[in-house]
């Protein structure tokens, strides 16, 4: 009994250790992380990357794209952010509604 004991417990050893040092093919975030923070890409184009908050959360996703597409979402950001500065700042509800009060 003590050396089948002896033997499954050399048996796991040996299977744990041998689990830990076999080498594994690098995951997607892996190779992500691995990438450069910018650069240029085969048309001429540079990209650029950025660490983003998701949000409603602390992660932060890396989000890696060319930068005239980093331009055109500040620009519509940008006009986002206008449009509601611009926006009419009458009452949403008004104190009497008519018809309501005598």
């Amino acid at each position: 009994m003590t050396r089948f004991l002896a033997a499954l417990i050399a048996g796991s050893a040996v299977l744990t250790l041998s689990a830990c040092a076999s080498p594994h093919a690098p995951t997607l975030a892996e190779r992500a992380a691995a990438l450069p923070d910018n650069g240029a890409v085969s048309d001429g184009d540079t990209f650029t990357c950025r660490r983003i908050q998701i949000t409603g959360t602390r992660r932060f996703e890396r989000i890696c794209t060319l930068d005239s597409e980093w331009a055109e979402q500040a620009g519509r950001t940008n006009e986002a952010v206008e449009a509601i500065g611009a926006a009419d700042r009458s009452q949403v509800r008004p104190d009497v509604f008519p018809g309501m009060y005598p």
